[in-house]
């Protein structure tokens, strides 16, 4: 059996076995075609009636078959259940006769026009939400791969300005270390060297006793003032 495009497997049902009431008479055991009676039967107070639903019941219940104060076709009557159980084992009406099972396949299910046009408009529709997905996928990746090649542009330029920076403090750690030796050697080789020149001028700059220039002495302590070329 198909149901929904789906293929099921059908197995023979066999309920359990029920007792047969014939609600026109409330006999036990047989169908409308085995009933003798012509009348309606009323299952409340067991009166008969060519239309039972012109019947108007006085509601006080009365059995058919023993006659106590319940429906003709409650199970708790004794009468009713020994009816039952003889007619279960005497009775020679005949069923019905079953229809046979039959199994179907789906190569024998043939599915309509309207039918296949909507399984083709599902699958139009399918296939066009997994195109717009693979439409997203595909702009979420192009902008993810520019975003990485912004990163690593911005890497590199990070990395020159870096190698910029650590140049520079290179060559201020130089240029300090050439400024310091150069002011060592001014502070002990030059200025003492000096000082034994300007002696020697000062000596040279007397003459039997006489300075020859005045103004020797006081030109000759300017240079001494000058500030040396500090590393800070």
């Amino acid at each position: 059996m198909v149901i929904n495009y789906v293929k099921y497997d059908v197995k023979e049902y066999l309920p359990q076995a029920t007792i047969l009431i014939y609600t026109k008479c409330f006999g036990v055991g047989h169908f409308r075609k085995q009933c003798k009676q012509t009348d309606d039967t009323c299952k409340v107070c067991s009166e008969r009636y060519p239309d039972i639903i012109k019947h108007n019941c006085s509601g006080i219940a009365k059995c058919l078959h023993c006659g106590g104060d319940h429906h003709a076709n409650d199970m708790k009557c004794k009468s009713f259940n020994n009816n039952m159980f003889n007619n279960m084992f005497t009775s020679t009406s005949e069923f019905p006769p079953l229809l046979r099972p039959t199994k179907s396949t789906i190569n024998d299910y043939k599915m309509l026009a309207g039918e296949q046009n909507g399984i083709m408009t599902k699958l139009d529709q399918i296939l066009n939400s997994i195109n717009n997905i693979n439409d997203t996928v595909g702009d979420l990746v192009k902008r993810t791969e520019q975003i990485e090649d912004w990163i690593n542009a911005k890497q590199k330029f990070d990395l020159k300005i870096n190698n910029g920076i650590r140049s520079l403090q290179h060559g201020i750690s130089r240029h300090d270390g050439v400024l310091f030796n150069q002011t060592n050697v001014i502070e002990k080789l030059i200025l003492p060297a000096m000082d034994d020149i300007m002696a020697l001028l000062s000596v040279m700059n007397v003459k039997e006793g006489r300075v020859l220039n005045v103004d020797f002495e006081s030109r000759s302590g300017v240079w001494k003032n000058q500030p040396i070329p500090s590393l800070s």
